[in-house]
C-alpha cells in the first residue's frame, strides 16, 4: 500500500467506518482504497499521523484559526478571528484596513487548550486585535503575534495582557524600516534574535536583535523569471538552528525557500541556501514548522493546489517527502498554520475554512521511506 494512501486511509477511519467520499480520490487509488477499507484498525493506525476527531472540545467556539502553537507544557495556543472575517471588503487597494470603524474584535482571540484533553485552559485578547494572523511562542514563554490590519508585530510576556514590544505603525502599511505591510509570522531564535515575514505586500524577511533593532532585510518581488530571492507572499517561517537555517513558506510560488539565519556568522544572514523541494511539488504552502525530534519539516498546503488534495506533508531537510496526510474527508478544510508538540507525537493545524483546529496523533516515529519526487 502506498504511503500517501495509507495516510489517507488512516484519516478516513478515524472519522467514519466507511468513507462515503472515496470516489473523490484519484481514480487510480479507488481500487487500492477499497482493498484496504476493512484492514484492522491497528494496521491503519501505524501508517502515520491520524486525526483525533474529539479534539478540541466542541464547547470551544472559534472563528478563523490563523495561528497555532504547541507550548512546552502540553498546552496549545490558538489565535483566531472570532466574529471577524477577512473578505474582499476588508482592505483598500493601498492595503489600508477599511473597517476600523468596527473596532477591535470583541471576543477573546487567544485561546489556550489542553493538548491532551482538548478542553479550554484560558482565553484572552478581547478588544485588542483587528485581523489576527501569526502566533509564535518563544523559549522564554513570550507570545508573539502579527495583525495584518494593524500592520504590526507584538510581543506579550508570559501571562501578560499588554505587549512589551510593538513594531510597525498602527494601521499604516509601508515598506520602509519602520513599517510592515500585512506581516504574517515570527520565528524566534534561542539567543533572542527574531525574524518577521512581511508579508502580503512587501515580499521580504526582516531579522531583528532581541531588543527589536533591525539587523537585516532580504527578499524581492519577482519580475520576469523566478529567482532564489523572490518571494510572493512569504506566509510562514521555520527556524532550524542546528543548520543555521530560516525557511520560508513562499506561498504563491508554491515552494519553501531556506536562507542562512546568520546565528553563527552574522555576515551570512539572508544568503540563499536551498529550495527545499521542486516548485509546485506539493502545491501552495501556507505554513511550515520544524520538528527537531524527527528532524523534519511539516508543511500544510491549499488542498486544491496538489493532485492528491492532501492537507499536509512531512519533508526531510534534504527535501525527501516522507508522508502525506489528510485532515478531513469533506474537502472543506483549508490549513493556515501548523505546529508540533515538543515530543514530536502530535501535530496541530489551524483551519480557517472550518473555524477550528485539528490534532493529528502519530503512534510511531516518522518513517524514512521516500514517495515524493
Amino acid at each position: 500500500m502506498s504511503p500517501f494512501l495509507a495516510a489517507c486511509v488512516c484519516a478516513i477511519f478515524v472519522t467514519s467506518a466507511a468513507y462515503p467520499y472515496y470516489r473523490d480520490l484519484p481514480e487510480e487509488l479507488i481500487d487500492e482504497y477499497l482493498a484496504y477499507r476493512d484492514a484492522p484498525q491497528a494496521q491503519l493506525q501505524s501508517q502515520g499521523p491520524v486525526v483525533n476527531p474529539k479534539w478540541p472540545s466542541s464547547s470551544i467556539k472559534l472563528g478563523q484559526v490563523t495561528g497555532v502553537e504547541a507550548g512546552p507544557g502540553g498546552d496549545v495556543y490558538l489565535f483566531h478571528r472570532g466574529s471577524r472575517r477577512w473578505t474582499v471588503e476588508s482592505f483598500l487597494p493601498n492595503n489600508t484596513y477599511a473597517q476600523k470603524d468596527q473596532g477591535p474584535i470583541p471576543e477573546d482571540t487567544i485561546v489556550i487548550v489542553n493538548g491532551r484533553t482538548g478542553k479550554q485552559v484560558a482565553a484572552r485578547g478581547a478588544n485588542t486585535f483587528y485581523m489576527p494572523h501569526g502566533l509564535t511562542l518563544d523559549n522564554h514563554g513570550n507570545l508573539w503575534v502579527t495583525d495584518v490590519a494593524l500592520h504590526q508585530v507584538m510581543r506579550f510576556p508570559k501571562g501578560a495582557k499588554e505587549p512589551d514590544m510593538v513594531l510597525g505603525v498602527k494601521f499604516e502599511p509601508g515598506s520602509d524600516n519602520e513599517h510592515f505591510c500585512k506581516p504574517t509570522d515570527v520565528a524566534v531564535a534561542s539567543n533572542g534574535d527574531f525574524f518577521v515575514s512581511d508579508g502580503y505586500c512587501n515580499s521580504r524577511i526582516m531579522k531583528y536583535s532581541k531588543e527589536g533593532k533591525l539587523l537585516k532585510t532580504w527578499g524581492e518581488k519577482a519580475s520576469g523569471s523566478l529567482t532564489d530571492m523572490a518571494l510572493q507572499v512569504p506566509h510562514s517561517l521555520a527556524l532550524v538552528e542546528k543548520e543555521d537555517l530560516i525557511c520560508v513558506a513562499d506561498r504563491e510560488d508554491a515552494r519553501v525557500q531556506c536562507f542562512n539565519a546568520g546565528l553563527k556568522d552574522a555576515t551570512k544572514t539572508g544568503q540563499f541556501i536551498k529550495t527545499l523541494f521542486p516548485q509546485n511539488a506539493i502545491g501552495n504552502v501556507y505554513a511550515i514548522t520544524y520538528d527537531p525530534t524527527g528532524d523534519v519539516i511539516y508543511a500544510v498546503v491549499h488542498p486544491e493546489t496538489n493532485a492528491d488534495h492532501a492537507r499536509g506533508y512531512t519533508i526531510s531537510l534534504d527535501g525527501r517527502g516522507l508522508e502525506e496526510w489528510w485532515i478531513d474527508n469533506t474537502h472543506r478544510s483549508l490549513p493556515h498554520d501548523v505546529s508540533v508538540s515538543h515530543d514530536g507525537s502530535d501535530i496541530y493545524v489551524g483551519d480557517i475554512s472550518r473555524d477550528t483546529a485539528v490534532k493529528l496523533e502519530r503512534s510511531q516515529p516518522v518513517a524514512p521511506q521516500k514517495y515524493m519526487g
